[in-house]
């Protein structure tokens, strides 16, 4: 992959393989700079490289598109390694026939904004530029694994990336998905593939009965449901042209949460400075209103509502993934625009391989014989454990198992090495204001002889 990139064109001394490596430990530790990518190909690879070499491998425009070609073997790995799962009684109610319960979304990194120019952000009032990019992510729900990634300009919106993961669906699947993802055109492809959806219905939307008639929504709901906390579930089209058949599924919330989704809406359209809300719009904030093509049969109106609030994971691992494990300071370095995808695009392969290793599973999956199906299944183990304290100690164990293989899991080799190599960078490239913890000591020593001696000729005399 090295060489279809460019990135490596000949025999050198740092191989593909190793560039991986030293990124992955560096993070690991939530460094970044090119003297911590040097330290760690010592630590991980046993090569001495100067940081100058460093910053002139990361410089190269061939290190995006081949560490995008490694993410894009990780994640087909993931999507071989995920099966599709026979569940036990205590995780059969949640689906019948559901393969795998994927979770899609996205969340925006801030890159220092010295690369504005080359990934434009989002302005504010003061016209100072911002540098941003945007991850897209689906993850499965059960096991934790990425089977999606994309890094996307800022600006492109939901709406564009929503068929970004359709060909990479399977039979089966269940597909959760917000707002910003919902379109005609996507839900229309999810059936084409034999997968299911659960969405949001956007405001705005019309809806239409089996005739192509035009649903007045709002009268026919408060008729059915009129108090919080009840739930509606119609059969609807969401369009008179061609067929788009699905189940609508309302849910009536309470007065208190449905003025504050007015005053925010109301406050959004004030800053933005766009027309204000429409009264059919604001009305329709008394409702939270999914749309699925999940059968009744399969999945009643409670399970809708539970499985749409399982969506939160993802939520969760993007604000863990962010906030313990380096990424936002890896990218806010100041650096150039190929370094600062590569330190991203390694974060991701990072969370992929923690991802791996079930560290954002919901829970853990232990095969089980089921007597009514006359073989082993999956059963699920719900975890309790906190995802945001373990993530940090999971990414260091990470680094630390790279610098412990590398060495055969000899610690006293560990060691040597760790401390040879610390050396060398010490000697090299500290400041000449600033001594090594070595020469520091050397001097007191050096101080201590001298005393000796002065002492003793002053005995003698």
């Amino acid at each position: 992959m090295a060489k279809e990139t460019g990135l490596i064109q000949r025999v050198r001394l740092v191989a593909a393989g190793m560039i991986i490596t030293a990124l992955l430990h560096a993070l690991a530790f939530s460094e970044r700079s090119c003297r911590a990518l040097a330290f760690s190909l010592g630590l991980t690879s046993d090569v001495e490289i100067s940081r100058q070499a460093v910053w002139k491998l990361l410089r190269k425009p061939a290190i995006v598109p081949f560490l995008q070609k490694i993410i894009a073997f990780a994640l087909e790995q993931n999507l071989r390694q995920t099966p599709v799962l026979r569940l036990a009684s205590n995780t059969a109610d949640i689906l019948a026939g559901v393969g795998r319960i994927l979770v899609g979304d996205a969340t925006t990194v801030c890159l220092h904004p010295s690369l504005a120019a080359y990934f434009p952000g989002s302005t504010n009032q003061t016209s100072v530029p911002k540098s941003h990019l945007k991850i897209q992510l689906t993850a499965d729900l059960i096991t934790g694994r990425s089977v999606h990634f994309s890094l996307d300009p800022y600006k492109r919106s939901d709406m564009k990336a929503a068929l970004d993961f359709i060909p990479f669906l399977q039979k089966g699947d269940l597909l959760i998905r917000d707002l910003g993802y919902s379109s005609v055109e996507c839900l229309k492809a999810i059936i084409e593939h034999g997968a299911y959806f659960i969405s949001r219905l956007k405001a705005r939307d019309a809806v239409f009965d089996e005739n192509g008639v035009e649903l007045d929504l709002l009268s026919q709901l408060r008729k059915a449901a009129p108090n919080p906390g009840m739930v509606v579930r119609l059969r609807v089209k969401l369009t008179n042209k061609g067929r788009m058949d699905c189940d609508l599924v309302a849910i009536r919330v309470p007065e208190e949460v449905a003025n504050e989704r007015r005053r925010k809406l109301k406050a959004k359209h004030k800053e933005q400075g766009w027309s204000p809300p429409s009264k059919d719009y604001l009305a329709r904030q008394d409702w939270t209103l999914l749309i699925t093509n999940l059968p009744e049969s399969v999945a009643d109106n409670k399970k809708i509502t539970e499985l749409y609030l399982m969506r939160w994971r993802i939520e969760m691992i993007f604000k863990a993934a962010k906030s313990h494990s380096g990424l936002l300071k890896a990218a806010g370095h100041k650096t150039n625009a190929n370094h600062a995808q590569a330190l991203v695009l390694a974060w991701v392969l990072m969370m992929i391989a923690l991802a791996a290793m079930e560290v954002f599973a919901l829970g853990r999956l232990r095969e089980v014989h089921c007597p009514l199906a006359g073989c082993m299944v999956s059963e699920l183990e719900i975890h309790n454990a906190s995802l945001f304290k373990m993530l940090e100690k999971t990414a260091q164990r990470l680094g630390f198992y790279l610098e412990m293989a590398a060495c055969g899991n000899d610690l006293a080799l560990h060691i040597k090495r760790t401390r040879h190599y610390e050396g060398i960078h010490n000697r090299t490239e500290l400041t000449p204001s600033r001594k090594a913890l070595s020469e520091v000591l050397g001097s007191v020593l050096e101080l201590e002889v001298e005393a000796g001696k002065m002492s003793g000729a002053t005995a003698l005399s």
